[in-house]
């Protein structure tokens, strides 16, 4: 029986670290809603683009994608930025190409949603010198004079 007890006391100790629970809580394998209202506003070599806040509470952040053209095995978007707010701006760009925009929602797990479904285009353009006023407030200056424009001659 001696030998029997310190035997007995091993197996104990071993019975209680070979409890270690190791066990952890599930994976989050659920990506979040894609973004909605995705809209842009142009401007001078540079787009503003802004959308709607994800609702659901794990949503760290968003990732933004331009690509050349809006949808095709031939037209992959690449991703230009990440941002934790609901707007970010395209600086940098060529006035007068057309670019497509995207956005997507990252949650803490690193699961990304698919693409934003607008199908949102913008065309960055330079900054104009010339005023419209409102016709309400008087009619001079009230629209655009076209009367000086002549089309370009076709090459």
């Amino acid at each position: 029986m001696r030998k029997a007890i310190p035997i007995l006391m091993v197996l104990a100790a071993l019975g209680v670290s070979g409890c270690d629970d190791t066990s952890t809580a599930p994976r989050d394998l659920t990506p979040p809603a894609a973004p909605r209202g995705l809209y842009s506003v142009t401007g001078n070599g540079q787009v503003s683009l802004q959308w709607f806040a994800n609702t659901e509470p794990d949503v760290q952040g968003y990732r933004l994608y331009v690509a050349p053209c809006s949808s095709g095995t031939n037209c992959p978007y690449d991703r230009i930025g990440a941002t934790s707010a609901t707007q970010f701006v395209v600086t940098g760009l060529s006035n007068g190409l057309t670019r497509y925009y995207a956005v997507s929602a990252v949650d803490h797990a690193g699961n990304e949603s698919p693409l934003s479904a607008e199908n949102v285009f913008d065309t960055p353009r330079p900054a104009g010198n010339g005023t419209i006023n409102n016709f309400l407030d008087g009619a001079a200056g009230a629209g655009w004079d076209f009367s000086a424009f002549s089309p370009k001659a076709a090459t």
